[in-house]
């Protein structure tokens, strides 16, 4: 899997960099998000923990994709700026069923 940045812009307002990365996977399936970040990351050679996937858009049957990702410059504006999209699983107890008299 190989990747290049198509696009780079900073976002200083913000805190962070709007990047356009373009992966080429021919001959496999299309990366994963996990994916996505460790290899941006591995690129900017910055922080994984700091890295935010946007989305990505597969260029059906060429074998390549563009991923949009942001890169925050610290975690505080990470925390900020960025929303939880999942909610953390309740564990539900089993209802207690009175006994039989």
């Amino acid at each position: 899997m190989e990747a290049k940045i198509l696009t780079q812009k900073d976002a200083d307002l913000l805190n962070r960099k709007e990047v356009v990365i373009e992966i080429n996977h021919a001959g496999t399936k299309t990366p994963t998000k996990l994916e996505v970040v460790k290899k941006t990351a591995e690129l900017l050679k910055t922080e994984e923990s700091l890295v935010q996937f946007k989305k990505i858009n597969e260029i059906f049957g060429i074998g390549k994709c563009k991923a949009l990702v942001h890169i925050y410059k610290d975690i505080n504006d990470l925390n900020r700026l960025e929303k939880i999209k999942k909610k953390p699983k309740k564990t539900a107890e089993a209802p207690k069923v009175a006994p039989k008299k």
